[in-house]
């Protein structure tokens, strides 16, 4: 489940799903070891072709072999990813390898500046001003900008129309919640953007760069409005360094230089995105030469941390899986199986096991350490104790065992840690199996009424506020967001923190936010993880990023190019 630009070029985010551990069956001796001690403009049209058959790791290795004339050019950068994604409208997804391709494809108005966490600075807006009472923000947006494909130029209609699109509950958007705290959008001028929010909200910042919630990507009104939602789908028109040339489902997806970008010409020409779902087959890749950047777990970084020709990139960051329960499922609508399932998991072990120790136990809070408002009085650190499961498990008055199943994602990692975890549960009488599934088809079972629970994985932006609309509250409940767990819990403390003007209020709401959550435990947070890349020493000025928004990619040049 799972980048940094001159002025004006858009910044990225690691693959939110880097390939990850050895092999499941080597995992085995690991597991048991764990128990003992203790989640196009102007190109062509993205094509329908392509086998459509699953990220296995054998059709990854045949993926990874013909990739080695384009990983040896020296214009041609070639990445490994899980999947080639749902889609690269920004409304229309939330996966981490799609929104790491479409910030090579869009701009924003502000982005993170490059090299940092929590720094903003201007990209498709200049500069910006906020009224007194804080519900009018005024932008100045940058002339010159075309849109890809001939669609002429980047004006505030184009601002007006995104927000305007992501409001509409018509158009299906995942972002519709984050984006009606914008009452509405004027515009002066084409060169002027003035949008009144309904209440004043002090994380609003966070919502116009280039992270999700993905409302900050612009797109273009003229090309939606031509192109219709199938062809906008199949060419993705945006202003950014880079042009969709083509998608092939579960093979690859090629980007091309934009000949008509207002910032820096790339020094990188074509980037192709190369499905390899198993974190051996990537890192080999890598090694030979076939690939240039992967994304790793932590037990094939340890393996491939000496690797000639290569080296590892990891960063501390604000990634975290946690096990969302759906509590309109008996018996998981009973807050004590929940709280005890969460006492159930050795989070050292499998931080250890699994992670290789590139981790800590994660915060039922689902606040962060380094994020805004984070209270470790009300937020402790995640804790194994099985006893205690136990005795809440009794006391819940539910017959054992309990049966079930969560899902989660297909990747290595994801696959080991279902499998500690399932395994954690059945030690105290909850027989919970994991079930990975590739990514279309997990997109729709984990919405499922009927799903019990499922692994979710996210990098999150430094204020928290962007993930409790899309998973957290009700406004978010399937179709509409992520909110399998169908919970309504701290709705209202939500509103109350995202309207209040007042810092220190606000605070204290978020603490309220995080004491609930560790009370009711709609999700138990696994682990907060560290962003590790295997990149081979050709590749010079990759910045990656550990926010949930792509890589700068068109910082990167290649050796000898």
């Amino acid at each position: 489940m799972r980048a940094t630009p001159p002025p004006g070029s858009p910044h990225r985010v690691p693959p939110a799903t880097p390939v990850r551990p050895r092999s499941i069956l080597a995992f085995a001796l690991t597991l048991c070891l764990g128990l003992l001690a203790t989640a196009c403009g102007g190109a062509a049209p993205a094509s329908s072709t392509g086998s459509g058959a699953s990220a296995s790791a054998s059709t990854s290795a045949s993926a990874a072999s013909t990739a080695s004339a384009a990983g040896s050019s020296n214009n041609t950068l070639v990445i490994s990813q899980i999947s080639t994604g749902v889609s690269l409208v920004p409304a229309f997804t939330t996966t981490g390898e799609d929104t790491e391709m479409m910030n090579q494809i869009y701009d924003s108005l502000l982005q993170v500046k490059p090299g940092t966490t929590n720094q903003i600075e201007p990209d498709l807006a200049t500069s910006y001003t906020v009224s007194p009472d804080g519900k009018t923000y005024t932008f100045q947006l940058r002339k010159g900008v075309k849109w890809q494909g001939g669609y002429g130029g980047f004006t505030c209609a184009d601002v007006a129309f995104t927000w305007n699109f992501n409001k509409n509950k018509a158009n299906g958007s995942f972002w519709q919640s984050e984006a009606s705290i914008v009452q509405s959008v004027d515009c002066p001028n084409p060169y002027e953007a003035v949008m009144h929010l309904s209440s004043p909200f002090l994380g609003f910042v966070w919502y116009l760069v280039n992270l999700e919630p993905s409302t900050g990507w612009i797109m273009s009104q003229a090309a939606w409005n031509k192109l219709g939602k199938a062809g906008y789908e199949a060419t993705p028109i945006g202003t950014g360094p880079y042009m969709l040339q083509q998608k092939i489902p579960n093979q690859q997806v090629t980007l091309v230089a934009n000949p008509n970008y207002w910032g820096t010409p790339p020094a990188v020409k074509t980037i192709i995105f190369k499905v390899i779902a198993d974190a051996q087959t990537a890192a080999l890749a890598v090694k030979t030469g076939q690939v240039d950047i992967a994304g790793l777990d932590g037990v094939t970084a340890d393996e491939y941390k000496s690797t000639p020709n290569a080296h590892l990139i990891v960063k501390p960051a604000l990634f975290t899986d946690w096990l969302e329960i759906n509590t309109t499922v008996p018996p998981f609508n009973n807050v004590l199986v929940r709280r005890a399932m969460s006492y159930a998991i050795n989070y050292k072990g499998l931080v250890s096991t699994v992670l290789r120790g590139y981790g800590t136990p994660g915060y039922n809070g689902m606040i962060l350490p380094g994020q805004v408002g984070f209270d470790a009085t009300v937020n402790p650190q995640n804790v194994y104790d099985p006893a205690k499961a136990k005795q809440l498990l009794a006391q819940s008055g539910v017959k054992l065992p309990i049966t079930g199943f969560f899902t989660t994602y297909n990747d290595t990692e994801d696959v080991n840690a279902g499998q500690f975890i399932s395994a954690n549960f059945q030690a105290v009488g909850i027989n919970m199996q994991s079930r990975p599934l590739e990514r279309g088809t997990l997109v729709q079972e984990r919405i499922l009424p009927t799903t019990p629970a499922s692994i979710i994985g996210d990098t999150l932006a430094p204020d928290p506020d962007a993930l409790f609309p899309l998973t957290f509250i009700s406004a978010g409940n399937p179709p509409a967001g992520l909110n399998i767990a169908r919970y309504s819990g701290i709705d209202t403390l939500y509103q109350e923190q995202h309207t209040t003007a007042s810092q220190s209020q606000r605070l204290k709401y978020l603490a309220d936010i995080q004491a609930q959550m560790q009370k009711d435990v709609p999700a138990i947070d696994l682990y907060v993880g560290q962003d590790i890349w295997l990149v081979n020493n050709r590749v010079q000025n990759f910045l990656p990023q550990v926010l949930f928004g792509g890589d700068p990619l068109d910082l990167v040049t290649l050796s000898g190019s």
